[in-house]
């Protein structure tokens, strides 16, 4: 599917939410949310997270070059002392990474986009502490404003 060049933060994420949701049984992720939850019922949960948009004038008239972000959220588990959960959570961080980089455009989205940051963390959703990741995302896109 070839998509139209896009400043539209919407349009980001719900390409990064769709790329997921597609792989899914591939990636072996439970379940995938867009926007982040405060509550976990299954794991491995991928919640995909609109974060920001900023643009400079790239070029007259009134061309912007802007820079789309947003944040892939992984929850793995429950926490527990365990080196293999340590070692789960960072495969399954890497292959949603390889994942998005796999289509670096976002089909024809944006001029580029990759993983440029993934932290490992820990997070309390419910009265659970969970394994995490954050990947950030960026798509650069170079658009014409309207006059």
């Amino acid at each position: 599917m070839t998509l139209t060049l896009s400043d539209s933060l919407f349009d980001f994420s719900d390409y990064l939410f769709t790329i997921l949701v597609d792989n899914q049984p591939e990636l072996e992720i439970a379940e995938v949310t867009f926007g982040d939850v405060t509550q976990i019922i299954k794991t491995p949960l991928v919640c995909v997270e609109p974060v920001s948009k900023s643009r400079e004038l790239a070029g007259a008239p009134r061309a912007a070059q802007t820079e789309l972000e947003a944040h892939v959220l992984l929850y793995h588990s429950r926490v527990s002392d365990s080196q293999d959960t340590a070692r789960e959570v960072l495969q399954w961080a890497e292959g949603i990474e390889t994942k998005i980089h796999q289509d670096r455009k976002l089909g024809g989205l944006v001029t580029h986009s990759m993983v440029d940051n993934m932290e490992a963390g820990y997070v309390v959703r419910g009265q659970e502490l969970y394994r995490s990741y954050r990947l950030k995302v960026t798509g650069t896109v170079k658009v014409q404003l309207p006059l």
